[in-house]
């Protein structure tokens, strides 16, 4: 599973050795062959939210055919860049 170090080196959130004891795993995105129930897991893209006030939003399509300046904190972020292209904008 990636590198099957956790992170900040690595893409795992708990060590390869707790599937053993898990009840179910949740996967975004990759396909893995485990022996376990998976619940596959999607996060489509919503609306803007204003950073300065976390009050104003404005639907995704207001910035169609725009550059966009988009910043990820996430350990995989071209899945979210690529969604945004997708989307309209250009990142």
């Amino acid at each position: 599973i990636g590198n099957g170090i956790c992170l900040p080196a690595g893409p795992l959130r708990e060590p390869v050795r707790r599937l053993a004891t898990a009840d179910a795993v949740v996967i975004q995105g990759e396909e893995f062959d485990i022996r376990r129930p998976v619940r596959r897991m999607s996060l489509p893209l919503g609306d803007t939210l204003d950073v300065a006030t976390a009050r104003q939003r404005r639907p995704l399509a207001a910035f169609g055919g725009q550059t966009v300046h988009a910043i990820a904190g996430i350990g995989h972020p071209q899945r979210f860049f690529n969604a945004l292209r997708e989307a309209g904008l250009r990142v």
